[in-house]
């Protein structure tokens, strides 16, 4: 009877947590200039993997990146996208995501929003922004520029 409860805890607990993660991200191009994240609650999960988000290596020094928020149905409420930075340890070769509230973004009550003139000063690691409070799935795109500022 014990050997029972310890697989089902960890199922009751496990599946649901994987259930509401949330937020999926894809690479569409192939020179790393655009990273998609698809949403499907409008409160997405903090980055975990050391490909999500756009990696600022691929933008290089003095360009820049554009966030696009978009609905995929009705109007966001008025919510905000959380900045994440990830950064690989030289010593352990692991990687961490951290949670950086200074570089967060205010979304309006819209289908849509953009939010352009981010500068890379320093082209390494990654950056991510995950929905916090916006009440609808939506869509982030993180778009790179190879144009020099």
């Amino acid at each position: 009877m014990k050997k029972l409860v310890l697989p089902f805890l960890v199922a009751a607990f496990l599946i649901p947590l994987t259930a509401f993660a949330g937020t999926t991200w894809s690479f569409p191009t192939p020179d790393g200039l655009t990273s998609k994240a698809v949403d499907t609650t409008g409160t997405g999960s903090a980055p975990t993997l050391a490909t999500d988000g756009l990696g600022l290596s691929s933008i290089g020094m003095r360009n820049g990146f554009t966030v696009i928020y978009e609905s995929t149905g009705s109007a966001f409420t008025a919510c905000s996208l959380q900045a994440y930075i990830y950064s690989a340890n030289a010593n352990s070769g692991a990687g961490l995501w951290v949670r950086v509230p200074d570089l967060d973004l205010t979304v309006q009550a819209l289908t849509a929003q953009g939010f352009v003139g981010f500068r890379v000063t320093a082209p390494r690691d990654r950056i991510a922004f995950v929905p916090s409070g916006c009440g609808q799935p939506g869509n982030i795109w993180l778009l790179g520029t190879a144009v020099m500022f």
